[in-house]
């Protein structure tokens, strides 16, 4: 089995940039305990405030399914 990495971008509507990641951060303790996670971080954009990338890597797609 070979290593997953996924990389999702996600774009709240106007004015909704601190909800959006407020409730993706809510994600990050819990997928990070998943099995076979090895990565799992969100980062917002400076330029564009209402995105989030979020970063994940997995041990093998099983793992992220």
């Amino acid at each position: 089995m070979s290593e997953l990495t996924v990389i999702a971008k996600a774009v709240a509507q106007p004015g909704k940039g601190d909800e959006l990641e407020r409730e993706l951060r809510a994600c990050v303790a819990p997928t990070r305990d998943e099995s076979g996670n090895l990565q799992f971080e969100l980062h917002r954009s400076v330029e564009r405030p209402e995105e989030v990338v979020a970063i994940e890597r997995w041990a093998s797609k099983e793992d992220h399914e």
